[in-house]
């Protein structure tokens, strides 16, 4: 994980698109990452990270696993 002051540098500079992006990039999560670990693709975890809503069990599934 990257230092702290690196971190928010980079998030002002390019601030997050919604609390999952904010989430991911925290913790150095990539769409493909997360993806392999839902059993769906890196498109749709982008479109999550850009306000698309995941059904119910997806989100409590994603939650889980941040």
């Amino acid at each position: 994980m990257q230092c702290t002051e690196e971190v928010m540098r980079l998030l002002k500079e390019n601030p997050p698109k919604t609390g999952l992006d904010y989430i991911m990039r925290l913790r150095g999560i990539t769409n493909a990452e997360l993806a392999k670990k839902l059993n769906t693709d890196p498109q749709r975890v982008s479109s999550w990270r850009h306000g698309t809503i995941p059904a119910r069990e997806v989100a409590t599934e994603v939650a889980n696993l941040l």
